[in-house]
């Protein structure tokens, strides 16, 4: 029996030339809601650099920031609009023919990313691509600003692609990525392709 081989992306920066979360926030709230949030957000995103705080908290406090109330179909909607407008734009050709060369030879292509599905799934979804990725916490239709469950980076990424296959009924593992937040899920890999695009 010939065994399938499985290829997994990070999104941020590997697939795309920019962070989307930070893409999708400017795009959502406007160049200057968007700057003067992240000049009264800066103690926390140094913080984050300096190693002081960690991913989660740091990425709990900005999403409070700029989301806590908005309503998820909104969010969703903007979402989908994202996709179409503005990743087209920012996707790395190279990473695009990568990813197309892999389905073309009926590899399974898996997208795994600390983003949201809010505004990276519509084009995952339209590339017939399924995701694993961070979950914005929503109660009674609205954005909390705080995630549900773990930020999918790190540890996180490897744990949830355990969980999700298995894998050692794949004949070969690829795996893409650009950060630190990659390492354990690049560690899974018979080839790895670091800041490959």
């Amino acid at each position: 029996m010939h065994l399938q081989q499985i290829a997994f992306f990070d999104f941020d920066g590997t697939i795309t030339r920019h962070d989307s979360m930070l893409a999708f926030t400017r795009f959502y709230k406007g160049r200057f809601r968007y700057y003067a949030g992240m000049f009264i957000l800066l103690p926390w995103l140094l913080g984050y650099k300096l190693k002081i705080r960690d991913a989660k908290s740091t990425k709990e406090k900005f999403l409070t920031y700029f989301f806590k109330g908005e309503p998820e179909t909104v969010l969703n909607k903007k979402g989908k609009l994202f996709c179409e407008v503005f990743l087209p734009k920012d996707i790395r050709p190279a990473a695009m023919e990568s990813i197309l060369n892999h389905k073309k030879n009926n590899h399974r292509v898996v997208v795994v990313s600390a983003s949201a599905k809010n505004w990276i799934g519509p084009w995952c979804d339209a590339f017939d691509i399924p995701y694993l990725c961070s979950e914005l916490e929503v109660q009674g239709g609205m954005i909390t600003g705080k995630l549900k469950g773990n930020n999918c980076n790190g540890p996180e990424k490897e744990r949830r692609i355990k969980e999700n296959f298995t894998l050692s009924s794949f004949s070969k593992i690829y795996c893409y990525g650009d950060s630190e937040g990659d390492k354990e899920m690049m560690e899974l890999a018979d080839e790895r392709f670091y800041k490959h695009f």
